[in-house]
């Protein structure tokens, strides 16, 4: 399980073993948040201010090695709550790129659309 605390006085992204938490391990080294493992389990991604990074990790019973943590690219998108990507399982990542102090747009929900439909 990848997880964030801020137990070291920063925020930063830690692997502990679920559902028995035997050991943790830190993966990230100058600040981390929203961790999500790659679909093969080999990578976890995560966000450090402007830029996301690819930690390699390789795991068996009872051990846990980040190999190498590469950045894969500058982001603009603020450190607020929430995701701000998504990884698909061919390896493509969605990025947000919302700057922080911009304006918000408005969003539109619509409901009972299907009601809209039936009637035309």
């Amino acid at each position: 399980m990848a997880y964030v605390s801020d137990e070291s006085g920063r925020p930063e992204v830690y692997v502990s073993p679920f559902p028995r938490p035997d050991g943790k391990w830190q993966v990230s080294r100058s600040g981390g948040t929203e961790p999500c493992w790659s679909a093969d389990g080999k990578e976890i991604f995560y966000r450090m201010p402007g830029k996301l990074m690819d930690a390699h990790v390789s795991s068996g019973e009872g051990t846990f090695e980040v190999t190498r943590v590469d950045p894969l690219f500058d982001t603009q998108a603020s450190l607020g709550p929430g995701t701000k990507y998504d990884l698909f399982p061919d390896g493509r990542v969605l990025v947000t790129s919302a700057k922080e102090n911009a304006p918000l747009s408005p969003v539109t929900l619509v409901v009972n659309w299907t009601n809209g439909v039936k009637t035309r």
